[in-house]
């Protein structure tokens, strides 16, 4: 095969840097964001969700969540999806598979998620496909082997949207008549190649608005892009937390240093059953720091030396509204802890 750095068997910052892409543009930390026109800055949204590599394999054994496999083709196309995945594939309820190779008929192609929404009616039920395959020169952002246009790692973010069950955003109809099942985003006539100058203006045809080609659902250049919408953000977390081999990601402790037990509900209704979330080895994380946001990256609640639990209010006192939260769990001297956590009635 070849050696490691050098063509296909990219290097392990190449692929670093394409996990920071992902955590950056999911949760609206992309610098870029100073680019997003005016009149869709109310309407971006973020998913306050955490990427990083596996650090288990699935036999339990300690892993960098990397696996480099020489395989039987030196090409590959979107017809040998099988045949690709089968050479280094694990349980995709536990993993989301990313596949680097010398992909020569598309940038990238995603498995959608098994779900009720619209527009994910007929996707495949395959557990040993599910995943993404990624062309390596769309992989990672950085001083790497890049092609130029696609160097900022975009591809990887717009199919991990595909993975979470997003659209295109013109709705895969040449036409003002596509949906992509989103009320946020503007309807628009195809597909945008390039990067175009603010605004395009195409649908509807009797008072056009302005598209948002700057939108990781459209088929922009890697610098065009930089937002998700609220909607789309919204979508998202609803095949999270209830599509198989995406919601049973969310109780996997592969991917993290250190994972202290937690519940992912609770129901503080007064009813003494289950009223607070709380870890029980909460003695590990006295003088650490919980913070917990909204699904829109809003602070909603801080205790400093977290050291018990916490009763679904907000800092003010406010009993907050039924639905996902995002936490983190900062100690001096430890990795960050985050997660999510539902509020039921």
């Amino acid at each position: 095969g070849e050696p490691l750095g050098t063509g296909t068997n990219i290097p392990d910052d190449q692929i670093l840097s394409q996990i920071n892409v992902l955590n950056e543009d999911f949760n609206r930390l992309n610098a870029d964001t100073i680019n997003t026109p005016a009149e869709f800055k109310s309407r971006a949204g973020q998913m306050n969700i955490q990427f990083s590599l596996a650090q288990q394999d699935p036999n339990g054994n300690t892993s960098n969540g990397i696996t480099r496999t020489l395989g039987t083709k030196t090409s590959w196309t979107i017809n040998d999806n099988d045949e690709l995945k089968s050479l280094s594939y694990w349980p995709a309820e536990n993993y989301l598979n990313i596949w680097v190779c010398n992909l020569t008929d598309y940038l990238g192609f995603t498995q959608l998620p098994i779900s009720t929404l619209p527009g994910l009616e007929n996707t495949s039920r395959n557990r040993l496909t599910d995943g993404t395959i990624i062309w390596y020169k769309a992989f990672g952002k950085g001083n790497f082997n890049l092609e130029p246009g696609y160097n900022l790692g975009r591809t990887t973010t717009h199919e991990a949207g595909h993975f979470f069950g997003l659209r295109h955003i013109w709705g895969d109809v040449n036409g003002c008549d596509g949906t992509d099942y989103i009320d946020d985003t503007p309807p628009q006539n195809g597909s945008t190649a390039g990067c175009p100058v603010h605004p395009q203006k195409e649908c509807p045809s009797d008072n056009p608005v302005a598209k948002m080609f700057q939108n990781y659902l459209d088929y922009t250049d890697d610098a065009c892009m930089n937002l998700f919408t609220r909607d789309q953000a919204t979508r998202m977390e609803v095949v999270l937390e209830n599509s198989p081999r995406r919601f049973s990601l969310l109780l996997k402790t592969n991917a993290v240093e250190s994972v202290a037990p937690f519940q992912k509900i609770f129901s503080p209704n007064g009813d003494g059953i289950n009223d607070f979330w709380k870890w029980n080895n909460t003695i590990d994380y006295q003088g650490c720091t919980l913070t917990i946001f909204n699904r829109f990256g809003k602070k909603v609640f801080e205790m400093v030396s977290y050291d018990n639990s916490w009763d679904g209010r907000s800092s003010d006192g406010q009993v907050l509204e039924p639905e996902a939260y995002y936490f983190i769990l900062r100690c001096n001297g430890k990795s960050d802890i985050t997660g999510g956590v539902r509020i039921i009635k």
